[in-house]
């Protein structure tokens, strides 16, 4: 169950929505890589991992105070797109989430002072890749967890 002082799963499921109204034929899956080729082109957000801002530990400061943390959840896109239209097709996924993403004031909202920052993409489109219609784009999203309100 989400509730306001635990941002994690709202954001999580926020992606998912997002995504699924923003990127009209493609198909969106959470937490799975293996995506059948009938069932692409498609995004799946796996729930990755957070680190706590501890820079306000120590000095007395309660357990259970509220802490800043920083999730980066792994998002992936996979195309079916022939081999000499892979790279556009990705372009494309990539620029719907980005935009997506940055411009949603929903998720935005769900984040510390709105801070969601774009850290880059990589794709099997390289030189002793796997040359797959595949792209992994890295997000950080911060929020507030409130320990004592969970």
């Amino acid at each position: 169950m989400t509730t306001p002082t635990d941002n994690r799963e709202a954001i999580l499921d926020r992606l998912q929505a997002l995504f699924e109204s923003a990127l009209p034929g493609v198909h969106v899956y959470r937490n799975r890589l293996r995506i059948p080729d009938e069932k692409l082109p498609a995004v799946s957000v796996l729930d990755g991992d957070e680190t706590p801002d501890d820079s306000g530990y120590g000095r007395g400061r309660p357990a259970n105070a509220p802490i800043v943390v920083t999730m980066r959840p792994e998002i992936y896109a996979f195309t079916d797109a022939p081999d000499d239209k892979v790279g556009p097709a990705l372009n494309v996924l990539r620029k719907g989430i980005i935009k997506a993403i940055l411009n949603d004031v929903t998720l935005l909202g769900l984040c510390k002072d709105r801070e969601v920052r774009y850290e880059g993409f990589s794709t099997g489109l390289a030189q002793g890749r796997s040359l797959d219609g595949e792209m992994a784009i890295a997000f950080a999203f911060t929020y507030v967890l409130r320990p004592a309100s969970l």
